[in-house]
């Protein structure tokens, strides 16, 4: 089985990362290869918000350049939730432009 390769897209910050997420980025494309999808790593580091972990270098979001089914993210959820374990959080959800993306954090 392709154990799957971590793309970047352009403008992607990684220089303030959390060693933790070193962890994510080895497991989170293996997951979405699983399911028969690559792994782009979308956004790392930026300003943080009241809900969100990457101003502080603990959150990264992954995208596909294929069409990822609703089900089908569940699944990636679902499977990279369960190779990095209980300290981390990991959500196939929407962001506010209506794309669906994978937030794993490392939050124990």
């Amino acid at each position: 089985m392709d154990e799957g390769s971590l793309k970047i897209a352009a403008g992607v910050d990684r220089r303030v990362l959390a060693p933790q997420m070193a962890l994510v980025e080895q497991e989170a494309p293996r997951s979405f290869a699983k399911y028969g999808h690559d792994c782009w790593m979308t956004s790392a580091f930026r300003p943080a918000s009241e809900t969100s972990l990457h101003g502080f270098g603990f959150a990264e979001d992954f995208d596909s350049s294929t069409n990822v089914a609703y089900g089908v993210g569940k699944k990636i959820e679902k499977d990279l939730q369960r190779k990095l374990g209980p300290q981390y959080q990991v959500i196939w959800h929407k962001t506010k432009s209506g794309a669906w993306h994978i937030h794993a954090e490392f939050d124990p």
